[in-house]
C-alpha cells in the first residue's frame, strides 16, 4: 500500500511539471497535447532511466498500472468540462488586446443620449471630450450628475463647470439609485448591442465606434415605455427653450485644462518637463495657464480673462537675439 501512495505522489508531481511546461513553453501552448500526456512522457523517462536502477519506496511498474486508469478518466473529464474560452477582446492593429471603455451622457428627463464615445482609457480628458461634443451640439445643461470616480470628481471638473455656466452634483457613494437612469441604459446597451457583437470583427476603435453610434441613433428614435409613447428624441426636442447654446468660437477655449505655474526670472514656465516662453511682464509671478489636452495650444490667462498664447522655448533662436551691452559711466558723465 505504501508503494502505491509513493507512485501516486510521483505521478502527481509529473502532472504538475507537465502543467508547468504546458503553461510556460510556447511550443506546447500551440499543440493539442493534454497535460497528462506530457506528464506521462516524463513519468516514462523517470521510470525507465531512474526508478529501474534506483527504486524509491519499493515502487514498481505494477503500482503505476493500478493508478494510470484513474488518471486517464480524470483527464478526459477535465477536457470535457473546461473546453476553450471564447475571446471577447480582439487584438487591434498594434497586435495587442485592449480594454475598451464606453463613456455616455444621458438627459435625465428624456433618456436621450446626448454624448457617447469609446476609448482605451477611462480618464477626465476622455470624459471632457464627450462633454465638449455634447455641449457644442445641444447646449449647456443646468447640472451634470456624476458618481465619485476620480475621472469625474476633481478640480478640473469644477473649473470646467464654472467656465461654461453649469454646476456639478456628485452622487453619494454606494447609492446606485441616484444614477438609476444611466445605469439602466448601460444595461440596455449590454443586452441589445453588446450581446450581439463578435469582438473579432473589430480591429480598430473607429469600427467599434461606428457600430455604437448606429445603435445609439436607433435607441434615441425608438419608442420608450416610460415616455408615454414617445421616443427619447421626440421628448428631448419638445422643450427647445431649455437649450443654452454657447458661441461656437468660444467652445474650444472653454474646454481647456487649467493649472498654475510660477514664472522664472528669465520668463520661462515648465509643464511636464517642457519649457515654454512667456511675456516679460509675468517674470517671477504666479500665473494661470490653460491648455488643450494634446498640448498644441497653451495660453496665459490675463487679468481681464482674455487668453494670450505662449510658445515653446527656443534656446537657439534666443541665443541669436542681439542685446544691448551694458555701458558704464564715470562720475563726470
Amino acid at each position: 500500500m505504501y508503494s502505491v501512495v509513493v507512485a501516486f505522489g510521483l505521478a502527481s508531481v509529473m502532472l504538475c511539471i507537465g502543467m508547468a511546461i504546458r503553461a510556460k513553453v510556447k511550443f506546447f501552448q500551440h499543440m493539442l497535447m493534454p497535460v497528462s500526456v506530457i506528464g506521462g512522457i516524463l513519468g516514462f523517462i523517470l521510470m525507465n532511466l531512474v526508478l529501474s536502477k534506483y527504486p524509491v519506496g519499493g515502487v514498481s511498474v505494477t503500482d503505476f498500472s493500478n493508478i494510470v486508469d484513474v488518471f486517464f478518466v480524470m483527464s478526459f473529464i477535465s477536457i470535457g468540462l473546461t473546453g476553450s474560452k471564447k475571446k471577447k477582446n480582439k487584438k487591434t492593429e498594434d497586435g495587442k488586446k485592449h480594454k475598451v471603455y464606453v463613456i455616455a451622457l444621458i438627459d435625465d428627463a428624456s433618456r436621450y443620449i446626448v454624448g457617447i464615445d469609446v476609448f482605451f482609457n477611462d480618464n477626465f480628458v476622455n470624459l471632457m471630450s464627450v462633454m465638449k461634443a455634447a455641449v457644442a451640439k445641444f447646449g449647456v445643461p443646468k447640472l451634470f450628475n456624476f458618481d465619485n470616480g476620480s475621472s469625474y470628481k476633481n478640480k478640473q471638473m469644477d473649473l470646467l463647470a464654472a467656465r461654461i455656466g453649469s454646476t456639478v452634483h456628485y452622487d453619494q457613494p454606494y447609492t446606485p439609485t441616484q444614477k438609476a437612469k444611466v445605469e439602466r441604459w448601460f444595461r440596455t446597451m449590454k443586452d441589445q448591442w453588446m450581446a450581439g457583437l463578435d469582438m473579432r470583427d473589430f480591429h480598430t476603435l473607429d469600427k467599434l465606434r461606428g457600430s455604437l453610434y448606429t445603435y445609439v441613433s436607433q435607441y434615441n428614435q425608438r419608442i420608450h415605455s416610460s415616455l408615454n409613447g414617445r421616443s427619447p428624441q421626440e421628448r428631448y426636442f419638445s422643450e427647445p427653450d431649455c437649450f443654452l447654446r454657447l458661441p461656437e468660437d468660444k467652445i474650444d477655449q472653454l474646454f481647456l485644462l487649467e493649472l498654475e505655474r510660477r514664472v522664472s526670472i528669465d520668463c520661462v514656465v515648465t509643464i511636464d518637463h517642457i519649457e515654454y516662453e512667456v511675456d516679460y511682464r509675468f517674470a517671477k509671478q504666479r500665473i494661470k495657464l490653460r491648455y488643450s489636452p494634446d498640448m498644441e495650444s497653451i495660453y496665459v490667462v490675463e487679468a481681464d480673462g482674455t487668453l494670450t498664447p505662449i510658445r515653446l522655448l527656443n534656446k537657439v533662436e534666443n541665443a541669436d537675439i542681439k542685446r544691448e551691452k551694458p555701458r558704464l559711466y564715470g562720475g563726470d558723465d
